[in-house]
């Protein structure tokens, strides 16, 4: 989602320069994408430009932001709140390899400065478990919920991918998935009426199956609609509410 209006000021002293002090060119070029980290969850945005030299030196205003890259759409607040940690998404930062097993496992970690050794004094040490998030499907996008004529409700979305979904060219993104399944509620207020797992993008909706659920067709459909892992587990979710 492109945010033209929102504007994000940051002090960044306690990231190490990571902007390059007073200069905001450079610090435009060396920093394109943040991360702000927000009840565990992260909004994933890039931004288009940088000013620098608010009221100190180490201080940035951000704007022209795409925000929910990365499939953190559902991570998106608006405004985050004051205070919320900010990353700058750069070469200082360095990828975690780690293997299978050890998703949900303690692991300890040595964080040192850019560029030193995790044996470096001034290394930050930490018990961490990584839960695995990065792996979960994306959520559903441009989801769409239509009565026709007979009264039966035609729900359907679009699957995103979360890795080689990047091109242009003709058909669908790559499943990323050993199948293709989705887990599709249908629900008044916090209660689930109806809940179907399904292998194509796209339910129908029975008139009759309706009056089961509400008594009469609604005038209103909320749904949440998930993609499910190769285990059989929901990932990030879209959740609407349709006028019909």
């Amino acid at each position: 989602m492109t945010d033209a209006v929102a504007a994000l000021q940051k002090s960044l002293a306690e990231a190490g320069d990571a902007l390059t002090k007073g200069d905001a060119a450079e610090a435009e070029r060396r920093a394109k994408a943040i991360t702000a980290l927000v009840r565990a969850e992260r909004d994933v945005a890039e931004f288009a430009t940088v000013s620098s030299g608010l009221e100190n030196d180490d201080e940035y205003e951000l704007s022209g932001f795409l925000r929910g890259c990365l499939g953190s759409r559902h991570a998106m607040q608006s405004p985050h709140p004051v205070g919320a940690r900010i990353v700058v998404l750069n070469d200082q930062l360095t990828r975690m390899e780690i293997g299978a097993h050890e998703w949900n496992e303690e692991l300890l970690v040595a964080a040192p400065p850019y560029g030193s050794l995790a044996t470096d004094p001034r290394a930050t040490i930490e018990i961490v478990t990584l839960p695995h998030a990065a792996a979960r499907p994306w959520a559903p996008a441009h989801v769409s919920a239509v009565r026709g004529g007979s009264g039966d409700v035609t729900i359907s979305w679009i699957r995103c991918a979360r890795s080689g979904g990047d091109s242009w060219g003709p058909g669908d993104v790559p499943l990323g998935e050993n199948v293709e399944t989705y887990q599709l509620d249908i629900l008044d207020g916090a209660v689930v009426k109806r809940s179907v797992t399904i292998s194509t993008p796209t339910y129908s909706y029975a008139s009759a199956d309706q009056v089961v659920d509400f008594g009469a067709p609604p005038a209103s459909l909320h749904i949440r609609v998930a993609q499910l892992d190769s285990g059989g587990a929901p990932g990030l979710n879209t959740e609407l509410t349709f006028a019909l």
